[in-house]
Parts: C-alpha cells; sequence; structure tokens
C-alpha cells in the first residue's frame, strides 16, 4: 500500500491586538491535524500538530476557502 498524508483543519482562533503583557497585532490562528499513515506499517500513523498565524496584512489568497472567508470577517475587510 502507499503512505497517506491527511492535513485536516481542526480549529480557529482569533485574538484580538494586546499591549499588556506583550505587545501583540490582532491575529487569527489556524490549527491542523497531519496524519502520515500506511496500513501495512504497524508503526503508523502518526499525528502532529501545526498552526499557522495571520495578521491584517497577511497574504491569504493561496489558503483555502474558508481561511479567506475569516480571515475577511474577522479583519473587516470588504
Amino acid at each position: 500500500m502507499a503512505i497517506t498524508k491527511t492535513v485536516t483543519l481542526k480549529a480557529m482562533r482569533f485574538h484580538e491586538a494586546t499591549v499588556l503583557p506583550i505587545d501583540e497585532p490582532a491575529t487569527l490562528w489556524v490549527d491542523y491535524e497531519i496524519m502520515v499513515d500506511d496500513p501495512d506499517d504497524d508503526d503508523l500513523p502518526v499525528r502532529t500538530h501545526k498552526s499557522d498565524k495571520f495578521f491584517a496584512d497577511s497574504d491569504v489568497n493561496g489558503q483555502e476557502q474558508i481561511i479567506q472567508d475569516i480571515f475577511k470577517i474577522v479583519f473587516k475587510i470588504t
């Protein structure tokens, strides 16, 4: 069999800009689960997690449509 890689969007979180305790801009976080599997390998599946972050000036054109849509909403872009 072949090794398969599945990337699943698990969550999206928006954090308003903060000043204290550290200065951080408004941020859209996108959390993924990445699973690598092969039915013929007893050591698999292997799961890892990844988070991407986007700011108001980030380019999201290459991202999934749902990320582009949520980005426009949270950063109030028309």
